[in-house]
């Protein structure tokens, strides 16, 4: 019995570990331009969420000052979730009808569509609606399966659960925890949230204080954090 469990144990670390493996794959080949065209480089790897984080932080300031200007009352969250579904879908003229429904539960969606399209439109040397659904599903996928592997096991002990994790945890950046956390807080993180895995494994411990952009992560997932053990 003893034998059988250790080797359920080690069938459950190769899987994880291939998909470890799978995602470092995956963020290696990730490669993107710049969202502002006068930038000509692009960004590879990890390098290309810096590049995210600056897409979404643009589009939070945008949406919360239309929010104030045309005094749609979204709160904190729902500024948020749409600011992400634009981030991870893109919004241009050919893609409205997609995004309308995506963003439908919202009573005035169309205006509030309009009105984003609108000011993406003024500068056009600014990508700010560009999509990244294909750099970033199979990896958020991906993430969300390796750790469900890892809590739904029987035969690994809490103990060893936290460990696995935390090693999946230190092979994310900086810029990489702010999209994660952006992306836990929009509707795609409601799996996580009921399942409860941020908090279980304290995944997002090391984001640090005020990284967010008016975001405490500390107010939605409570934990002990890396700056706070200092």
């Amino acid at each position: 019995i003893s034998q059988n469990i250790e080797s359920r144990k080690n069938e459950a670390r190769n899987h994880f570990f291939k998909m470890l493996d799978f995602h470092n794959q995956t963020v290696n080949e990730i490669n993107i331009s710049h969202i502002d065209t006068e930038k000509e480089y692009r960004s590879e790897g990890r390098r290309a969420f810096v590049i995210f984080k600056i897409q979404i932080k643009r589009l939070l300031e945008l949406i919360k000052k239309l929010n104030e200007e045309e005094v749609w009352n979204l709160d904190n969250i729902q500024r948020l979730d749409i600011a992400y579904i634009v981030f991870y879908y893109g919004l241009d003229t050919t893609w409205t009808p997609f995004i309308e429904d995506k963003l439908k539960i919202y009573p005035n969606h169309n205006v509030i569509i309009n009105k984003i399209l609108e000011k993406i439109k003024e500068n056009p040397k600014l990508k700010l609606g560009r999509t990244n659904q294909t750099s970033l599903s199979a990896y958020f996928r991906n993430m969300y399966n390796a750790i469900k592997l890892v809590d739904d096991n029987k035969y690994l002990k809490t103990s060893e659960k936290k460990d696995l994790i935390k090693i999946y945890r230190a092979q994310l950046s900086n810029p990489e925890l702010y999209v994660l956390f952006f992306n836990l807080m929009s509707r795609f993180g409601k799996k996580w949230k009921e399942r409860k895995y941020v908090t279980t494994y304290s995944f997002i411990k090391n984001i640090p204080k005020g990284y967010c952009d008016g975001y405490e992560p500390n107010d939605y997932f409570p934990m002990t954090y890396e700056d706070d053990e200092q």
